[in-house]
C-alpha cells in the first residue's frame, strides 16, 4: 500500500506580505496542475490551508481570493479536494460557503458567527430541520462536539470527538523545523550517490576546550543538563523598542531577547535569521560544564572590534523591521490598543454596535409606540362603539318584536283603526332594526380597518428592526490594520555576546 505524499509550507517566519505572495503562488500553481488533469470522481490531492483569515475575506479582495474561488468551484471536478480551518465563519467570502459541500462546526462564541453559518447553511438545510433550530443546536454545543452537516446526506450529525493527549509546543521556529526534518534530510542524502563536492564542506572539527578570544568578547555557556552533546555558538543581544505616538496617547516598550545561530560557514552575522532566546543568555554561567565539545566559529566573531558593528546591524535590523500593530475602523473612529489582538478589537467593535443598534432600535420603537398607541385608542374606542351598536339593536329587535304582537293581538281583539296603529309602528320598529344593523356592519368594518393599520405598521417596524439588524453588522465595517515605526533614538540595542547553547547529542 502506498503511503500518501505530504508537504507541509510553514509561512510563520514571514511578513504579512511575504505570505500573502507565497500563498497567491502557491494556489496559482496548483491551478495550473489542476488544469492539465483529465476528469475523475476520486480524490486525487486534497489542499488544506489552516487559519484562512485574511486570505479569503467577504468584504476584500486580497491577491490569494481569485485562485482559493476558483479551487471552490472548480477543483472538484479534477479530483481535488480543499479543506480551510477558521475561527470566525465571518472570515470566509459568503460565495465561497456557498460552494463548500461538507461543514463541520464546533462551538461558535457570538451570534454573528453562528447567523453567518446559519446563512452560508440556508441553501443547504432542505425542509428536515428550520432556521430555529440550527440556532438551537450551535448556541448548546458542548465541548468537543462538532455539528456535520454534508450537501451528500440528508439531515445533520452530531458527534463528539474522542480525548487526545497531546504534547504541543505551539508555532514551530525555523531551527525546530530544521531539527525535526534532519533526519528525512539525512536519509535522503544517503540514498543518493555521493559526488565530490566542488566547494570544501563544513568542517566537522570539534574542539575540547572553547576557543581562545579577547577579553573584550563576554562568552557565555549554557549547563549542560547530561553527559555529551555539542556547544553551539550562537550571537545573544538584548533591546528595548520603545513605539511613542503622541497623538494617539501610545507609549510603549517591548523588551527583546535574541539568539543567532552561527557556523563556522557564516560571513557575517544576518540578524534576520535571530529567533526570540527563551532562556536569559546574559545571565548563563562563564564557564563551560566540562567535558562537552564546541563546534568551531566563524572567523568574524573572532575579533572584538566587529561586535560593534554588530551591534549596529541589529539596531538596523530592529528599526526596519519592528512594527506595533494596530487595527482602526474609520467608519466607528475607533482603534485597537497596543497589544491588542485582532479578535479582541473586533469583539470590542461588535459592543460599539450592538450599542448604537440598541439605541436606534429604542429610538423606532419609541416613535412607533406612539402611533400604535393612536390607533390601539381608535381600536378600543371603536369596539366600545360596536358594543353599543350591537346593544341598540337588541333593544330595537325587541322593540319591534313586542309590537308586532301587539299589532296581531289588536287586530283579533280591538277595532281596526287600533290594528293598524300597531301594525304601523311594528314596521317603524322594523326599519330602526335594519339601521341599526347597518350600523353594526360599518363598526365592525371599522374596527377591521384600524386593526390592519395595526400589523401594518407592526409589519413596517419588524422590516425596520431588521434592517438596523444589517446595518450594524461588523461585516460592514472594514478593519484596516496600520502600524507605528520606532524611532532609532528610541531604540536601545546591548552589545552582542556569544552565547555558547548546549545540544544534547
Amino acid at each position: 500500500r502506498q503511503k500518501a505524499k505530504i508537504s507541509i509550507f510553514s509561512i510563520a517566519h514571514l511578513s504579512d506580505k511575504e505570505r500573502m505572495f507565497f500563498v497567491t503562488l502557491l494556489l496559482g500553481r496548483i491551478v495550473e496542475w489542476m488544469r492539465r488533469q483529465s476528469g475523475t470522481g476520486r480524490l486525487r490531492a486534497l489542499l488544506y490551508m489552516d487559519e484562512i483569515y485574511g486570505y479569503f475575506p467577504p468584504s476584500k479582495n486580497p491577491p490569494s481570493k481569485l485562485p482559493m474561488m476558483t479551487l471552490l468551484k472548480q477543483a472538484r471536478a479534477f479530483g481535488v479536494g480543499v479543506v480551510l480551518s477558521t475561527q470566525n465563519p465571518v472570515d470566509l467570502d459568503y460565495k465561497g460557503l456557498s460552494n463548500i459541500g461538507t461543514w463541520f462546526i464546533g462551538r461558535l462564541q457570538t451570534r454573528q458567527d453562528i447567523e453567518k453559518v446559519i446563512d452560508g447553511l440556508s441553501s443547504k438545510l432542505g425542509s428536515d430541520l428550520s432556521r430555529d433550530q440550527i440556532l438551537k443546536t450551535l448556541s448548546n454545543l458542548p465541548k468537543r462536539t462538532f455539528f456535520y452537516k454534508s450537501a451528500h446526506e440528508k439531515g445533520i450529525r452530531i458527534f463528539q470527538t474522542r480525548w487526545v493527549l497531546s504534547y504541543l509546543k505551539g508555532p514551530l521556529k525555523r531551527a525546530d523545523i530544521a531539527r525535526l526534518t534532519a533526519p528525512q534530510k539525512a536519509s535522503q542524502s544517503a540514498s543518493k550517490p555521493q559526488e565530490t563536492p566542488t566547494k570544501s564542506p563544513k568542517s566537522d572539527a570539534h574542539t575540547a576546550q572553547a576557543p581562545i578570544l579577547s577579553a573584550d568578547i563576554e562568552q557565555r555557556f549554557d549547563l549542560a543538563v547530561s553527559p555529551g552533546g555539542l556547544y553551539l555558538p550562537h550571537l545573544a543581544a538584548e533591546a528595548t523598542v520603545r513605539y511613542f505616538n503622541a497623538s494617539r496617547g501610545i507609549d510603549e516598550s517591548e523588551s527583546l531577547s535574541l539568539c543567532l545561530p552561527l557556523d563556522e560557514t557564516t560571513d557575517y552575522p544576518d540578524w534576520n535569521e535571530a529567533q526570540a532566546c527563551d532562556e536569559d543568555a546574559g545571565r548563563a554561567p562563564q564557564k563551560p560544564t566540562e567535558g562537552v565539545p564546541f563546534a568551531p566559529l566563524p572567523s568574524c566573531i573572532t575579533k572584538a572590534k566587529n561586535f560593534k558593528s554588530f551591534q549596529k546591524a541589529l539596531k538596523d535590523h530592529l528599526y526596519t523591521q519592528k512594527r506595533l500593530t494596530l487595527y482602526r475602523c474609520r467608519r466607528l473612529k475607533a482603534e485597537s490598543k497596543p497589544h491588542e489582538t485582532l479578535q479582541s478589537f473586533k469583539n470590542r467593535l461588535m459592543e460599539i454596535l450592538e450599542e448604537k443598534s440598541a439605541e436606534q432600535k429604542e429610538k423606532l420603537q419609541s416613535r412607533y409606540a406612539r402611533k400604535l398607541q393612536t390607533l390601539q385608542n381608535r381600536l378600543i374606542r371603536a369596539q366600545q362603539k360596536l358594543a353599543k351598536e350591537q346593544e341598540d339593536v337588541g333593544k330595537a329587535t325587541t322593540g319591534s318584536l313586542i309590537d308586532a304582537g301587539l299589532a296581531i293581538f289588536g287586530a283579533f281583539f280591538g277595532g281596526k283603526r287600533s290594528a293598524a296603529s300597531k301594525l304601523g309602528q311594528a314596521m317603524k320598529g322594523g326599519s330602526k332594526v335594519l339601521k341599526e344593523k347597518a350600523d353594526v356592519q360599518r363598526a365592525q368594518e371599522q374596527i377591521e380597518t384600524i386593526r390592519a393599520q395595526i400589523e401594518t405598521f407592526q409589519n413596517e417596524l419588524a422590516d425596520k428592526l431588521d434592517d438596523l439588524e444589517d446595518k450594524y453588522r461588523l461585516d460592514n465595517y472594514e478593519i484596516e490594520t496600520f502600524f507605528i515605526k520606532p524611532r532609532r533614538s528610541d531604540i536601545d540595542a546591548r552589545m552582542p555576546i556569544l552565547y555558547w547553547r548546549w545540544e544534547p547529542a
